[in-house]
């Protein structure tokens, strides 16, 4: 018979699957270490901080009781891995640092793909005007700042990161990760590295299997307008592009649905909250969070829908031509990043109402 210590291994072992461990990628950091570029530089100082994403320091006051596990990670323990049992103490404690190790390693991959990222090369493979090309390139660096500072707050502040639901500690990397992606398919042509291929088709893969199911419990004409999108197939042409970028703003009108006007107006009345009466795109973001008390969390996921907005623009003023301007390498990058973008928006509301 199996134990139940054996069968949250294996558990946490299948969540891990291809996704190497941090000693494995130790030759990455020190590659990283010696690069100097416009993202990766920021994105340095982030990843100068996940080593520190760990647990072990407090292992045995954990297991003494003088420091105590918030109530609710036994349980998300058990739902995340899916366990028919209630883990324990021990076992608890090998999901979470199973879960800051993930963390870590797609930091330092995003961090790797943002090498070939700088300001001179920015949008230098769309044919977008020069101001646009700043506007995004802003937006993006204010996304990357974001994500900095949420990592160090989690690590600065002792055992914050246990403050979040563990469903959203892998949230923001994933973010990260694929807008990191979508940055580097429009600006420089580089082939990802085996461990990076492997955790792209890994992540999109579960992205891609879940999106309908998140879109289904919101609306079904989210559900098929997203069918739409993925039934269309890539080609290099204007018009299509265009299509599919209106499609793609269509399926954003989630953040209506899931923060609509009069649930904003019951939970805030601060003025900065509202423009022409109606509610701002960042209080509904701010709503959607508001039971994950911490308040990084908060404007990384302001700072990653405008960033994500941006990159959109950026897109939507290339396809006034033509010839289609876009390869279906980004063509595909964006659409990844869309999904992801989607998830963690349902993702988080759900983990917030459910707090």
């Amino acid at each position: 018979m199996i134990d139940n210590a054996t069968q949250l291994q294996r558990m946490v072992g299948e969540k891990i699957t291809k996704i190497k461990s941090i000693r494995d990628i130790e030759p990455l950091i020190k590659e990283l270490d010696k690069a100097k570029s416009g993202f990766a530089e920021l994105a340095r100082k982030i990843n100068d901080a996940t080593p520190h994403f760990s647990i072990e320091p407090y292992l045995n006051s954990f297991i003494l009781g003088t420091i105590k596990l918030p109530d609710s990670w036994p349980e998300q323990i058990r739902r995340y891995y899916g366990l028919s049992f209630e883990p324990s103490i021990e076992q608890v404690l090998l999901g979470i640092q199973s879960q800051l190790a993930r963390v870590s390693e797609i930091s330092l991959l995003a961090e790797k793909t943002l090498l070939s990222v700088r300001p001179e090369n920015f949008g230098s493979l769309i044919s977008v005007s020069s101001a646009m090309k700043n506007i995004g390139y802003e937006h993006n660096l204010a996304f990357t700042r974001s994500y900095n500072l949420l990592n160090k707050s989690l690590v600065e502040k002792e055992l914050s990161f246990l403050s979040l639901p563990l469903e959203v500690t892998l949230l923001p990397p994933v973010e990260y990760f694929y807008n990191s992606r979508l940055l580097e398919a429009i600006s420089a042509s580089r082939e990802l590295n085996e461990t990076g291929v492997s955790l792209n088709l890994v992540l999109a893969k579960g992205a891609r299997d879940e999106l309908p199911y998140l879109l289904d419990s919101i609306a079904l004409n989210l559900t098929d307008i997203w069918n739409g999108v993925k039934e269309t197939p890539l080609t290099l042409n204007p018009a299509a592009f265009r299509h599919l970028s209106v499609s793609l703003r269509e399926l954003l009108t989630v953040l209506n649905r899931i923060a609509p006007d009069e649930d904003i107006r019951n939970w805030s009345s601060l003025p900065e909250h509202c423009h022409n009466g109606k509610p701002t795109r960042r209080a509904r973001l701010l709503y959607i969070c508001r039971n994950i008390n911490y308040s990084p969390f908060g404007d990384f996921i302001d700072k990653d829908n405008a960033a994500y907005l941006s990159l959109i623009d950026l897109l939507e003023k290339g396809t006034h031509s033509i010839t289609c301007p876009f390869s279906l390498q980004q063509m595909e990058a964006l659409m990844v990043r869309t999904e992801s973008a989607i998830g963690f928006l349902i993702k988080t509301w759900q983990e917030s109402k459910g707090n």
